[in-house]
């Protein structure tokens, strides 16, 4: 799958890259009527070979095979749009906002596609992207979509060569990849994972008490003084587990309760202890 996104880290470096120069001309043909933003949402659109974006629920297949391309616009803004060769300019599809970036996904043709985004009104590229000129003396951001980038077989032969890096990956998504190292198809056996340092430290340390198991019988006074057969209705949670008080003159006590139908039952097991 394709990818195109940037991060921003700066403001010095970049600033030139994200102003709206005002003296510079813009091309009519970018100014075209655009869909509601507030009524989008993060759509698959197809291509349709220079005519506008056709959604997919219309069932209208693409005339030449496209990838999924995913556009990521990482510097804020209310209303973000994308436009570019692919469909020659004559269409700005919204960029949905969510989890901190603006995102679309968009089918595209295999090849070379130039693209620029509409931030709140103001034509931008992403800094952190390939760039060429311009017929106007600007920058746009450049993809190069190859359809092997959405062949599963592809993936699987790029993942044992180590080349598991996607074509346009920005330094945020290389970021949540996976640390280096051996990966493969075997689950390896128990027995060598037992046998793993990190492993034999980890047997050695008890589990934490979850906090909610704090509040058993054994650790509550009595409800009724006059009455010490009634015990106070225990948590859900601390129903069939079986607790252990620490040994106190040589005797130990265990502890378990269990529900029968709105009646709760406990029971409490002492056993001396010969400490010699």
């Amino acid at each position: 799958m394709g990818q195109t996104s940037g991060k921003y880290r700066g403001e010095t470096d970049l600033s030139s890259a994200l102003d709206f120069n005002p003296k510079k001309p813009v091309d009519e043909s970018h100014e075209v009527k655009s869909e509601s933003f507030e009524k989008c949402s993060l759509r698959h659109v197809i291509d349709d070979g220079g005519d506008g974006f056709v959604p997919v629920d219309l069932d209208v297949s693409a005339k030449r095979s496209t990838v999924p391309t995913i556009f990521r616009w990482e510097y804020g803004g209310k209303e973000v749009y994308v436009s570019g060769t692919f469909n020659k300019w004559k269409t700005r599809f919204p960029l949905t906002y969510s989890g901190g970036e603006h995102a679309a996904i968009i089918d595209l043709p295999s090849g070379e596609h130039h693209y620029k985004f509409l931030v709140d009104g103001n034509w931008v590229h992403d800094p952190h992207q390939k760039t060429v000129d311009d017929e106007l003396g600007g920058h746009s951001n450049v993809i190069y979509v190859n359809e092997s980038d959405f062949d599963p077989t592809q993936a699987l032969l790029n993942d044992e060569c180590g080349t598991n890096v996607p074509l346009g990956a920005s330094s945020s998504s290389l970021s949540r990849m996976s640390p280096p190292g051996n990966y493969g198809q075997f689950i390896p056996d128990i027995s060598q994972i037992s046998q793993e340092p990190w492993a034999k430290t980890a047997n050695l340390i008890p589990p934490l008490l979850p906090p909610h198991l704090l509040d058993v019988i054994l650790n509550n006074d009595v409800v009724d003084e006059d009455d010490p057969v009634v015990l106070p209705i225990p948590n859900h949670v601390a129903l069939n587990h079986l607790y252990a008080l620490s040994i106190k003159d040589n005797v130990m006590t265990l502890s378990t309760t269990h529900r029968y139908k709105k009646k709760y039952i406990t029971t409490v097991m002492y056993k001396p202890i010969n400490v010699h």
